[in-house]
């Protein structure tokens, strides 16, 4: 009995002081009392692995971690990464960017761009990152009034950044603050115009070298609005995105005007486009624009004249030979194929040159041109391409007498014709005259391989009515019987069979099939007396009614036109 007792004794003992402890020590924490860690681990070792707990503090941000912070939440409308706050605020920290340059970046960037927030957004949200709270209506409506009215989003930013209440706000902050003014320390204009381009065209930022880049070269002139844009849209890049044409007037609206398109005027461009207008000649419309003026003025940029950019055919030559003369022509029906190919090569020229090429065509009127002819005028533009970037007296020399004898065919092709070609009628015993083959020779240039491209343009005709189609020739000595025997050196076989294949296919896709046969090698003497990239092309079978039908329509034969035009371009790119 006595044990018993005991051990109730001493367990309320254990309690009481237990208890005692307890209260002991919620009195200390409220009275702010200091407790001896020590002297609680003697009193009980469960307390000593309690103490040994940190307890939870709140995260403390620095000013610079509250405004980043802020631009995250209120401009792009989500939360941040530890990573992506720390990225953000070393620019702030080492001073190499200002608050205003950092905001710059959130409004501006790919990301917020790619939201496609509204007018209204954008001024609320300007309102909630930069000054930390809403607009009032009258507030609201005024820079609604002012976007409306012409301001783009950059004016209305600056505007923010330039405020009295913003630069108080850096100023409690210890931040620095920066202006919308291309003043050295400040936002630069030309980062600005750098980075919205970037943005619109291409959907992503630049790097740090492309920014310095871009900068540079706008601010020292080597180069313009006009230029830098067509950089990005004509690079490599861009191209390689394929783009559809819509695609593409939405992207010039917004990289270009600063704005999303409007229908009436998205409608006009695409219907252009449609009708045979380049990607290259809408650019440049739309860098001669007031719109496009304006948006360099606003950037400090020198729009610069469009004569400064390249087409994407400058430097190249391209021979369109329209076949047959009027005389004698190939034809069915009411169609003649003189005809139908001068009007042909009329609408391809002035498409080809707008890219930027320089255009020549063997026959300009209803009049027959023979073969020697038209074959000789493509040896002479060749060889003059080569002579412009020869040195040595001695080539030059012999390049001058060579277009001579070129020229005395156009001049007498009858008489000088069959001394120097091997044509009307082909002899398959005779070898090609030392003097064209010096010719040759002088043709296997970088002049004439980058830059040299000739298409002789025909129609076809089978005595079956029902054949119709394509068809697209080069010269292959690999290929041909008859070729090979008449001269083995041909340089450029495979690169005019790859434009034939490409020509093929752009012809099909607007309702001219490819034939099984249609890509081949043959031994005519339109692509055999010279030694160029060129093709013969058939653009159809004019004695096939539905091929007929196409080809006599000129509203076709402009759809035809863009096609060989597209297929250079491809060919080219």
């Amino acid at each position: 009995m006595k044990p018993l007792i005991s051990t109730i004794l001493i367990c309320i003992l254990v309690l009481s002081i237990t208890g005692a402890y307890a209260l002991a020590s919620s009195d200390a924490i409220a009275s702010n009392d200091t407790i001896d860690s020590e002297d609680i681990i003697e009193s009980n070792d469960n307390i000593e692995l309690y103490n040994t707990i940190e307890p939870a503090q709140e995260q403390v941000y620095t000013s610079i971690e509250r405004y980043v912070s802020r631009l995250y939440i209120e401009a792009l409308g989500r939360d941040y990464s530890i990573s992506e706050l720390e990225e953000r605020t070393d620019g702030l920290n080492n001073r190499s960017q200002t608050a205003a340059s950092v905001a710059y970046e959130f409004f501006f960037g790919r990301e917020f761009l790619n939201q496609r927030v509204s007018n209204e957004e954008f001024i609320y949200r300007l309102y909630r990152a930069l000054l930390s709270r809403e607009p009032d209506a009258g507030e609201q409506n005024q820079w609604l009034f002012n976007l409306n009215t012409g301001w783009q989003r950059e004016a209305v930013f600056a505007g923010f950044i330039n405020s009295k209440e913003f630069k108080e706000f850096c100023k409690a902050e210890n931040l620095p603050n920066g202006a919308a003014t291309s003043s050295p320390g400040q936002i630069n204009m030309y980062n600005v115009f750098v980075r919205h381009l970037y943005a619109t065209i291409l959907n992503r930022d630049p790097t740090s070298s492309e920014l310095t880049a871009g900068r540079n070269a706008l601010r020292n002139g080597t180069q313009t609005g006009v230029s830098f844009t067509h950089s990005l849209l004509f690079g490599t890049e861009f191209v390689g995105r394929n783009r559809t044409d819509e695609q593409y007037i939405d992207i010039l609206f917004e990289s270009m005007f600063g704005r999303e398109p409007d229908a009436a005027g998205r409608a006009t461009w695409i219907k252009n486009m449609q009708a045979g207008s380049s990607r290259y000649s809408v650019f440049v419309s739309f860098a001669g624009a007031t719109e496009f003026n304006r948006m360099c003025s606003r950037h400090d940029i020198t729009r610069g004249a469009v004569s400064q950019v390249r087409g994407p055919l400058d430097g190249k030559i391209i021979v369109l030979d329209p076949g047959h003369g009027t005389s004698g022509s190939p034809g069915a029906g009411s169609y003649n194929e003189a005809v139908a190919m001068l009007d042909l090569a009329f609408r391809i020229k002035p498409l080809l040159e707008a890219e930027g090429a320089s255009v020549l065509m063997t026959r300009e009127t209803a009049a027959n041109v023979p073969l020697a002819s038209r074959s000789a005028m493509i040896n002479i533009r060749s060889l003059q391409a080569v002579r412009a970037t020869v040195t040595s007296s001695t080539h030059r020399t012999a390049i001058d007498r060579l277009i001579g004898i070129m020229q005395g065919i156009i001049n007498n092709p009858s008489g000088q014709g069959p001394i120097y070609m091997n044509v009307e009628p082909f002899n398959a015993a005779r070898a090609i005259h030392p003097d064209l083959k010096l010719l040759f020779e002088y043709q296997d240039h970088s002049a004439v391989r980058n830059n040299f491209l000739a298409i002789s343009l025909h129609t076809n005709a089978a005595t079956s009515t029902a054949t119709r189609g394509v068809e697209v020739y080069y010269i292959n000595p690999a290929e041909n019987t008859n070729t090979a025997r008449y001269y083995t050196g041909y340089l450029y076989s495979a690169q005019s069979r790859s434009f034939g294949n490409t020509l093929i296919n752009q012809i099909n896709s607007i309702g001219i099939p490819r034939r099984a046969t249609g890509l081949r090698a043959e031994n005519y003497a339109m692509i055999r007396e010279s030694n160029v990239p060129i093709v013969l092309a058939e653009s159809g079978f004019h004695t096939n009614a539905t091929d007929r039908e196409l080809l006599s329509s000129p509203a076709f034969r402009q759809t035809l036109a863009v096609a060989y035009r597209n297929a250079v371009l491809a060919h080219y790119s």
